[in-house]
């Protein structure tokens, strides 16, 4: 019988903030942020930028990604306790061997000379044969989980998502079809992108990029930072973490999904689409609005999306008692882009665990476009609402449409 749900039995995380589980949600939760000033030899519309410690910029963005991605995978099996040997992994990422390079002989392009090649995680190699091409005339995208899942020995083959800013969310959403067509095989699923010299320069010349600082939610908001950072959850069907007595941080219940772009970058300001995926993911967790305490919003402090994302969660949760409390990592971690999801999966099942939320950093007026109550800087944390209402909502909006929801409870069973 295939599972109704997976139950997350790993979770790992890396952030401007840190990797420890423990230590990352506590800055979170007393509302700091990771964001420093990132050095670029172009002009840029803000240099803020919440990158990872510890992950030099002199190496190429190839190999930065598939050393990010490694550690994580690699933290989130030892959390979980299980062996790379039995799983299978669902990764995702924004980052492209298009994409995210220059044709310039930039040191960033995985072609480059000297460069390494991201088919073989960034390594310098020497002359290799570059194998398959993708389109575009770049690797496939599958090179890059393939060269993750062969040095850590995970099984192969692997599931690659890229769906832009909902990547991760749609790799968990993946993990989970899986699950239910082989509950026997646990799945390492989550998502992976790092800072790049063009996604800072294409951010600056959307005007997507604030100049000052990100504030989800506010009426003063005026554009996103961005981030880099990495997570990775271990999903298993009830019965196998029960013959293993794994140890279970909470549950994934349902995915739901919809496009709606009203063009290449603008979201569809009605919030329809974003409503509309909502409540199918509602519908597959069998859950109700009123069994919802948190969502962890998209957020990205520019106008048209939190906009769009208000106006969704407004239909959505209209008349219910005691709404969910909202809140946004963004204003804490950057925007993360193909990542975003999973890290703001990770940060809900604490949040659901403790009882409370971290606050929006740097909001100081609160939009009110968005009728449920936000989480307020100020304090260590907000409080769900009280009573019976054990599970939270994932939402991530991605360019070209991309409307994915999860639903998740911190319960073991």
């Amino acid at each position: 019988m295939a599972p109704t749900h997976a139950c997350v039995t790993g979770m790992a995380w890396s952030t401007a903030l840190g990797d420890d589980l423990t230590e990352t949600w506590s800055a979170l939760r007393a509302g700091r942020d990771g964001f420093r000033e990132v050095p670029s030899d172009r002009p840029l519309r803000n240099r803020l930028a919440a990158d990872i410690p510890g992950l030099p910029h002199t190496l190429t963005a190839a190999r930065r990604m598939h050393l990010l991605t490694v550690r994580t995978v690699e933290a989130s099996l030892k959390d979980a306790g299980a062996a790379a040997a039995d799983c299978r992994l669902v990764a995702g990422t924004s980052f492209g061997a298009l994409l995210d390079t220059a044709d310039d002989g930039d040191p960033a392009h995985p072609g480059a000379e000297g460069s390494g090649d991201i088919a073989t995680g960034g390594v310098d190699t020497g002359p290799v044969d570059p194998g398959p091409v993708g389109p575009g005339g770049g690797p496939p995208p599958h090179t890059w989980p393939r060269s993750v899942a062969e040095e850590l020995g995970l099984r192969t083959p692997v599931l690659p998502v890229s769906s832009a800013c909902s990547t991760a969310s749609d790799a968990l959403a993946a993990a989970l079809t899986l699950l239910a067509r082989d509950p026997d095989t646990p799945v390492v699923c989550g998502a992976a992108d790092v800072l790049t010299p063009a996604k800072r320069l294409g951010h600056t010349a959307l005007a997507t990029m604030s100049p000052d600082r990100i504030r989800p939610f506010d009426r003063r908001r005026d554009g996103m930072l961005l981030g880099e950072g990495a997570g990775f959850l271990v999903l298993e069907s009830p019965q196998a973490a029960r013959r293993r007595s794994a140890r279970v941080h909470g549950r994934l219940l349902g995915a739901g999904a919809s496009n709606d772009g009203a063009g290449l970058t603008t979201p569809n300001t009605t919030g329809a689409g974003v409503a509309r995926a909502i409540r199918a993911a509602l519908r597959e967790a069998g859950v109700a609005p009123d069994e919802v305490g948190a969502v962890a919003a998209h957020g990205t402090g520019t106008r048209l999306n939190d906009l769009t994302e208000a106006r969704a969660l407004n239909d959505v949760f209209d008349g219910v008692s005691g709404p969910p409390v909202v809140f946004a990592l963004k204003s804490q971690l950057g925007h993360t882009l193909g990542a975003t999801g999973v890290l703001q999966t990770i940060a809900l099942l604490l949040a659901l665990r403790d009882r409370a939320a971290p606050p929006v950093a740097h909001l100081t007026e609160p939009d009110p476009a968005l009728r449920l109550p936000l989480a307020l800087p100020g304090s260590d944390a907000s409080p769900l609402p009280a009573g019976e209402k054990p599970c939270g909502l994932v939402l991530t909006l991605g360019f070209g449409g991309f409307n994915t929801c999860l639903v998740v409870d911190s319960r073991s069973t």
